[in-house]
């Protein structure tokens, strides 16, 4: 690596990183089995509405006060819109991302969507 590219040391300074990029991340829980998405009007369900499995792990602690939620399993939604929006924000970016519809064709294959075949 070259000396003026500086590694971030801690995944709590790259989350801090990324939030401050202004990227959105959304959790989303699932079902263990991979049946459902308990996402918009099912993110209130706590057991999965095809095969009836659990969305939260057993707390070892039944006792305990405080309840946390563990799920099963997670995705990670990134959205597509805010991503390009940042991408055609710098006008460097944009001109690289312009560049399928505004370079020259003169018969001359430069790119895939230039031949008969992705026509």
């Amino acid at each position: 690596m070259s000396t003026d590219n500086i590694m971030i040391d801690s995944f709590y300074s790259t989350k801090k990183l990324m939030r401050g990029l202004g990227l959105p991340v959304e959790k989303i829980d699932c079902c263990k089995n991979g049946c459902t998405l308990y996402w918009r009007e099912d993110s209130e369900l706590f057991n999965c509405k095809f095969c009836s499995y659990p969305r939260f792990k057993r707390s070892k602690h039944q006792r305990s006060k405080k309840k946390t939620n563990i799920s099963y399993k997670k995705m990670y939604y990134f959205s597509l819109a805010s991503h390009l929006q940042r991408l055609y924000a710098f006008d460097d970016t944009a001109k690289h991302m312009r560049w399928h519809s505004k370079h020259e064709r003169n018969g001359v294959i430069r790119y895939l969507s230039d031949s008969p075949a992705w026509k």
